[in-house]
């Protein structure tokens, strides 16, 4: 069946402009994830062979096909960052798939009564706090391979608090009218 835009709401479509934000943070943790990832591969691969400078083209290529949950296993197999790191990476690709494969579906569905839709927004936080998460980790991993020094001091906290502000501000200000 077809959607019927005459059931969305204003807070539907909030809900839909927040969840294009969600979907962008997603989009940064993979990618940021395969930046790290792609460094790590040429240092193993340089430990085995010298003319790793050869193969970067290689390298990068093969590492920008891996999808998310892939280059996490790859990463871990690896063994280069904490195991509890892991549990952070592989809750943000969960939430990331809720996004890229659950969460639109509220244009199909579209929940009327405001106890079904506060708990879909409620749903979408809690996924919204671990993609965040795993984002912030390997942002603090991305920033100290770049500038060879840990993140300063409380900028992930505050880095965390103002991405969930920003994605769920549609959310917030649609409420608030």
């Amino acid at each position: 069946m077809w959607i019927d835009f005459r059931r969305i709401s204003s807070l539907h479509e909030s809900y839909l402009s927040a969840l294009g934000r969600a979907i962008a943070i997603s989009q940064h943790l993979e990618d940021t994830l395969k930046y790290v990832l792609n460094l790590v591969e040429i240092v193993e691969e340089g430990k085995k062979d010298e003319d790793v400078l050869d193969r970067l083209d290689q390298i990068h290529d093969r590492v920008r096909r891996r999808m998310l949950g892939n280059a996490i296993d790859r990463l871990e197999k690896i063994g280069v960052f904490r195991n509890s790191n892991f549990e952070t990476l592989k809750s943000g690709r969960d939430a990331r798939n809720y996004f890229a494969h659950e969460a639109g579906l509220i244009v199909s569905e579209v929940p009327d009564r405001p106890d079904e839709i506060a708990l879909r927004i409620k749903t979408f936080e809690d996924h919204l706090t671990h993609v965040i998460e795993a984002d912030n980790l390997v942002s603090s991993w991305s920033y100290s391979i770049q500038e060879k020094a840990a993140p300063p001091f409380g900028i992930g906290a505050s880095y965390m608090k103002k991405m969930f502000s920003w994605v769920t501000a549609p959310i917030k200000d649609c409420n608030s009218q």
